[in-house]
């Protein structure tokens, strides 16, 4: 707790929350699509493009990318740029 007007918190008290109901496995209970994709070779210019065989929330896909995917990239121009 603490006090309106000041950011100083004058007490603190242990607080538990219960919530009731049955209790599911989601392995059993819910219904889950097997998503595939390919991707088509990359271009000289880094470029390339994915098909999915579902319809996918790319909105989701952009911003969880990192989280989703593992990126490699190998520099063949290594010579050129050392």
């Amino acid at each position: 707790m603490k006090e309106e007007n000041s950011e100083v918190i004058s007490f603190s008290y242990a607080c538990q929350v219960t919530v009731e109901g049955d209790s599911i496995d989601p392995m059993t209970e819910l219904t889950f699509t097997n998503i595939e994709y390919e991707m088509n070779p990359i271009d000289r210019y880094s470029n390339t493009s994915i098909t999915w065989n579902e319809p996918v929330n790319l909105t989701f896909i952009k911003e969880n990318w990192d989280e989703m995917f593992d990126v490699y990239i190998k520099n063949v121009t290594i010579r050129e740029h050392n």
